[in-house]
């Protein structure tokens, strides 16, 4: 639905929409939706998939904005770094001061959540990223970002001035006896 919206304003599809207004003029060369399409071998596989259940190949081609975009951690940090300038970059503004704070507001206050698994009750959603309000997992608060699927995960801290990127292909990194919250946690422990 998003990107048939978008194309109806627009007349382009969310990879040409993104690369001409984000990913260009933030020099973020390592990140679209449709890597795997052009080069398949450029994407780390992922571990894991077959305890979960999930057909890889099918999965790639429906680029789904909310779990299709690749990218790399230092292409992660450009964005990162341009949400830090509030939405500015060298080149310009990628993102309207009244969107950004839209973005990172808390939007879903006392409204049960029904996303399954990792989030529930414990984190508010912002018009774009996911804000640990009461998050029992994750020890700073006064954050914003996403968990990618296979374990990635991408936090902007605001009051320190950094980011946080982290990348792995490991899928459902809990059924291995791994958690990635403590990662993060360590990461904000050393500010």
């Amino acid at each position: 639905a998003q990107e048939e919206i978008l194309s109806a304003l627009t007349g382009q599809t969310l990879e040409a929409y993104m690369q001409a207004n984000v990913f260009q003029p933030l020099g973020m060369t390592q990140t679209s939706f449709d890597r795997y399409e052009r080069d398949p071998k450029s994407i780390v596989p992922m571990q894991g998939v077959e305890q979960v259940g999930v057909d890889v190949d099918r999965f790639m081609q429906l680029k789904h904005p909310a779990a299709g975009l690749f990218s790399t951690a230092g292409d992660l940090l450009k964005f990162g770094q341009c949400m830090l300038n509030e939405g500015t970059h060298a080149n310009g503004r990628i993102i309207s001061p009244l969107t950004l704070r839209e973005m990172i507001r808390p939007q879903t206050v006392g409204i049960a959540s029904i996303v399954p698994d990792e989030w529930t009750n414990d984190v508010d959603f912002g018009l774009t990223w996911i804000i640990p309000s009461y998050s029992k997992s994750i020890i700073h608060k006064k954050i914003y970002g996403h968990n990618g699927w296979g374990g990635c995960k991408f936090w902007v801290y605001p009051e320190e001035g950094v980011c946080f990127a982290m990348m792995t292909n490991l899928m459902a990194a809990d059924m291995h006896g791994v958690d990635l919250d403590i990662v993060h946690n360590v990461f904000s422990a050393c500010l």
